[in-house]
């Protein structure tokens, strides 16, 4: 009884199933491992597999399938679509078992899905799997187990499969469920054969191919060559601001190494009037520009009176582009895109007339019969040439103006917009965070708006000229009578001088910069020796040479000082001019009435007729002097007043002032300066004559004395200086003549021999400490 009444349950079941089954249960999916492809193609007997969409109980619902009941042929398919599985289902893998039936029973709460539920298991051939991806389409599922189908007819194996493992074991499964993206492919995961279909992996691999962008890393900023950039020296960030790179202009000031605002009032009266754009007058082109450094706007707009209309200048749109339109006295006229239209010039636009900080992203060029159609353009255009520290166009350089034809280009611009992800950059970046490619870098043009790009360099582009310091500047601003490089080396005759401008020149600041510079610079008279008297000598015999050393001429080192003690020669030292000498820390002590400077001396025990002897009334020694290391071995000496006079010394024709060195990089290595003193030879063997030798600049003094050499500390030159020469002055000359004292003797070792430099107290070090104790006036030639 009990078997017949099974087997009369499942005859109902089978028949319900097969009057519920929709139409659409007979729609096959695509090929397998394309579930997205389900299209009907009408191959019912894959119901079986339907049901693995299990996920979808509707599907499974499909299961009941007549259909499957079809593939009843095989014994297993038509029990099985139901049957077998929930035979297998049953206790008992063999459907006639009633086992099953409680699993029939079971799927009653889902009897479709749970009956499809073991379909599924016959499923296993991964196709279905994949159509199950579109579990959302029971169909695709379905027809999936068509080719399996036959598979699952071993209802036994869907049974040993029954333990699901296998489909466990399609660890790849989880490939499937890679493809998650579809989410779809995390459903049909389970069936680990889906996942074996290499369509699917493939799928997965997709995934990996939206990442070839990743090559994007390829992107990634390219290195700048190492010949033309130094990563060390970016690393200070240097900008025009900077004057131990560069000369600050003349209502600027250089304090701490960079360059600040005047106050007017410093500004010399000189020059030519001007007007400003708020119709005032001021007295200099100086004076404009230190209101205008200081509230950070333009202020100058024409040289003269303030009864003709100012300087202006607008934008015009031309499509996506902006031109720019000026009105001057001689009418309205365009920007010409002749040679000198460059970033430089379109920074200075972008930043006055847009405020944009950063200034442009390109400076382009169009002919005139590309301007658009509809506007009354100008007849005229004028060419400007800008360093890129204007604040208006009106400070630029401004040429005659010219007629304009129909294939005559004109400057137009596009200005900097900061990129959404503006943390990445690849290619230079800017002090001031712009933008730009490496290729625009050291080529004399400020591309960055702050001319960071032009401050790192060991070589030049694009006809730039490269000062010693690393700075490339424009060839026109090659012997212009202005001096640019700090050295002067853009100013003598054997620079090279850039293309010649063979337009003539409007209007241009540079005859008042120069004006304001040669009058602020000429207030100190440093570094030149009176040429009457360096080649002088007292017997007229040539000076013989000397081990470790030249005999020097009488009257050839004219800043040279030595300091007595106590009547006994104690070190030499450096004559700066006024009333003070610079000599090493450990040369004195605080005591200036024991000491005597010693000026215009030649033989230690034989004075000249032009020999002083002057007192000291002072000794000022560094505050952070160590005896022990030798860091900060430097002292200033002031000298004693003669009685009711401000001057310290008598009008001398042999004395004369060194220059003090402001930069840090005024010399570097490889440069030869001169080391002159009384100091011992190899042997030990002292002199009585002031001797000289050149020596060279070392870089890598840490090889040398490792963690002995500290900062404030330079070495030169490849033997020590002996005892003797202690607060001596090491004094170095640039390309315009002048000489400036870079060290002062203070250590060494293994006097005379190879490979021990001499340690030297690098003065730059301590402009700053100099200046605050002797007067900004007294010892400042540049960036007064």
């Amino acid at each position: 009884m009990r078997t017949t009444f099974v087997l009369l349950l499942v005859l109902i079941l089978q028949l319900c199933a097969h009057a519920e089954s929709p139409e659409e249960d007979s729609r096959p999916s695509g090929p397998v491992g394309k579930p997205k492809e389900s299209k009907p193609t009408g191959k019912p007997g894959p119901d079986p597999q339907p049901s693995k969409l299990v996920p979808d109980q509707q599907p499974s619902k499909p299961d009941p399938d007549p259909q499957p009941s079809k593939p009843g042929p095989d014994p297993q398919p038509s029990k099985p679509g139901p049957d077998p599985q929930p035979s297998k289902p049953g206790p008992d893998p063999q459907p006639s078992k009633p086992g099953p039936d409680p699993q029939p029973s079971k799927p009653g709460p889902d009897p479709q899905p749970s009956k499809p539920g073991r379909p599924t298991q016959p499923s296993k051939p991964g196709p279905d799997p994949q159509p199950s991806k579109p579990d959302p389409d029971p169909q695709p599922s379905k027809p999936g187990p068509d080719p399996q189908p036959s598979k699952p007819g071993p209802d036994p194996q869907p049974s040993k499969p029954g333990p699901d493992p296998q489909p466990s074991k399609p660890g790849p499964d989880p490939q499937p469920s890679k493809p998650d993206p579809d989410q779809q492919p995390s459903k049909p995961g389970r069936p680990p054969q889906p996942s074996k279909p290499g369509p699917d992996p493939q799928p997965t691999k997709p995934g990996p191919d939206q990442q070839p962008p990743k090559p994007g890393p390829d992107l990634q900023p390219r290195k700048p060559p190492s010949e033309r950039l130094s990563q060390e020296c970016l690393k200070e960030k240097y900008t025009r601001l900077s004057c131990s790179k560069v000369f600050c202009p003349p209502w600027r000031r250089c304090i701490n190494g960079k360059c600040v605002c005047k106050l007017p009032y410093q500004c010399p009266r000189l020059g030519r009037s001007v007007c400003g754009l708020n119709g005032q007058s001021y007295i200099s082109y100086c004076q404009a520009q230190a209101i205008a450094c200081r509230t950070n706007t333009a202020v100058f707009s024409h040289y003269g009176s303030c009864d003709q209309d100012a300087f202006k200048a607008e934008l015009k749109k031309s499509g996506d582009r902006d031109v720019v339109q000026v009105e001057t006295i001689k009418g309205r006229a365009l920007i010409c895109g002749a040679k000198s239209w460059d970033m430089a010039a379109a920074n200075v636009l972008c930043r006055s007339l847009k405020a944009e900080a950063r200034g442009a992203a390109s400076a382009q060029k169009m002919t005139v019969k590309d301007l658009e159609v509809g506007h009354q353009w100008p007849s005229q255009c004028v060419s400007v040439s800008c360093t890129g520290s204007e604040y208006s166009l009106a400070e630029c350089t401004i040429y005659e103006p010219q007629d304009v034809e129909e294939d005559t280009q004109i400057a137009a611009f596009t200005c900097y917009k900061t990129p959404q992800d503006d943390d990445e950059c690849p290619e230079f970046r800017c002090v001031n965070e712009k933008c730009i490619l490496w290729k625009h870098t050291c080529d004399g043009v400020d591309d960055c708006g702050d001319n960071s790009d032009e401050m790192c360099c060991s070589e030049c582009q694009s006809g730039a000229f490269h000062c010693k310091s690393g700075v490339c500047i424009p060839g026109n601003a090659v012997r212009d009578r202005i001096r640019d490089c700090l050295g002067g080396e853009d100013e003598v005759t054997t620079a090279a001088v850039g293309p010649a401008q063979t337009e003539l020149v409007w209007r241009s600041p540079k005859n008042d910069i120069l004006q304001v510079r040669n009058y602020t610079e000429g207030q100190l008279e440093c570094g030149i020796p009176n040429l009457d008297y360096v080649h002088r000598t007292r017997e007229r015999s040539r000076s013989k040479r000397m081990v470790g050393g030249q005999e020097a001429l009488p009257w050839q080192f004219q800043w040279q000082a030595a300091l007595k003690e106590e009547g006994r020669f104690r070190c030499g030292g450096v004559y700066l001019g006024g009333c003070w000498v610079l000599t090493a820390a450990h040369c004195v002590r605080a005591k200036p009435e024991l000491f005597r400077v010693m000026l215009s001396l030649w033989h230690k025990t034989k004075p000249l007729d032009t020999t002083e002897a002057v007192a000291v009334k002072n000794i000022i020694i560094h505050k952070d002097y160590n005896p022990r290391t030798y860091q900060n071995d430097i002292a200033l000496v002031q000298l004693e007043e003669l009685g009711l006079f401000e001057k310290c010394l008598h009008p001398n024709p042999t004395v004369r002032p060194v220059c003090v060195p402001w930069s840090t990089l005024q010399f570097q290595h490889g440069d030869t300066c001169t080391l002159t003193g009384w100091g011992k030879n190899r042997e030990g063997v002292g002199s009585d004559v002031l001797k000289w030798t050149n020596v060279t600049i070392t870089g890598n003094c840490e090889d040398h004395y490792k963690d002995r050499f500290l900062d404030g500390m330079e070495c030169a030159g490849d033997s020590d200086s002996c005892h003797g020469e202690s607060g001596g002055p090491l004094v170095c000359k640039d390309a315009s003549g002048l000489s400036y004292v870079w060290g002062i003797v203070s250590w060494g070792e293994k006097c005379g021999e190879a490979g021990s430099p001499g340690v030297y107290t690098k003065v730059a070090h301590y402009f700053e400490w100099i200046r605050f104790h002797i007067g900004r006036s007294a010892v400042t030639k540049y960036n007064h």
